[in-house]
């Protein structure tokens, strides 16, 4: 195929306008997976943040839940040593009722806001 000089000029011209589209197009992709690469970066960081947050809190509650079980433990060993084992029961009845139905005192005066 002979194409004359001014068309195979022509040719030219337009296969180097799609290079360099391409070439465009090319750099526009390499950003954008540099970006999503970044994000997803960021993103793995903050679920290990998270993760480790979790595993903070829990470990902050059964710490909690095992403080108030030693502390029931002592106190249930208190009334058993003072009331004996049967008034016990008893006497942690009365407490909870107590501190259900008793305001709280301050200063000598009634506080109703506990």
């Amino acid at each position: 195929m002979d194409y004359p000089p001014n068309e195979l000029a022509e040719r030219l011209t337009e296969l180097e306008i799609k290079s360099s589209y391409a070439d465009d197009l090319l750099e526009q992709l390499n950003m954008t997976i540099y970006r999503q690469q970044q994000q997803i970066d960021s993103l793995i960081q903050q679920v290990a943040h998270l993760r480790q947050q979790s595993q903070n809190a829990g470990l902050l509650m059964r710490l909690d839940q095992h403080d108030r079980k030693a502390r029931l433990d002592e106190d249930e060993e208190i009334l058993e040593l003072v009331h004996g084992e049967g008034r016990a029961k008893e006497c942690r009845k009365e407490c909870k009722d107590l501190a259900r139905i008793q305001p709280a005192v301050v200063g000598g005066r009634v506080n109703s806001s506990a």
